[in-house]
């Protein structure tokens, strides 16, 4: 006996002979079977709180280890990954207000619900006020200019 939280979101695509295009199904599954899904089945492991999109890449990199699938992460660079998410998070004061006001109506309503839950308060309260925003200005300067010194510096060529 399995309860729903014992069970992750899947998509499967059809391997089978195309008939025009490939048909998606979403449904959920408990943990148990979807790790014994065959290799046609792409398990999405991406729930709040658990696992990030990062996460399901690297998943799927090492399920999708066939030579048609191109890597999400290029192989090797998982230290630069996790500079550029560490440095990314300094502009999150800053866009996350922005990005609920920009949006559709149904986007607005789900990136600020997302937004809340992510970082703990109302979305009113996330754009920094005063001798904050100078602050966190600061800290997103600092970040930025050690990103452009990477490039800068040759480290990092693109």
């Amino acid at each position: 006996m399995w309860r729903k939280s014992d069970t992750v979101s899947t998509t499967r695509v059809s391997s089978s002979k195309p008939t025009g295009s490939n048909t998606l199904k979403s449904k959920a599954l408990p943990k148990a079977r979807c790790e014994a899904q065959r290799r046609s089945q792409i398990c999405a492991l991406y729930s709040y709180g658990r696992l990030t999109r990062v996460d399901t890449a690297e998943y799927l990199d090492r399920r999708q280890n066939l030579p048609r699938h191109p890597r999400l992460i290029p192989e090797g660079s998982h230290a630069l990954q996790a500079a550029f998410r560490d440095t990314d998070s300094a502009h999150m004061p800053f866009l996350a207000p922005t990005d609920v006001t920009v949006s559709n109506p149904a986007s607005s309503v789900f990136l600020q619900t997302k937004f809340e839950r992510m970082l703990g308060m109302k979305s009113e309260d996330v754009y920094p006020k005063d001798e904050a925003k100078v602050a966190a200005w600061s800290k997103w300067k600092a970040e930025v200019s050690t990103v452009s010194a990477w490039h800068g510096s040759g480290r990092i060529s693109g």
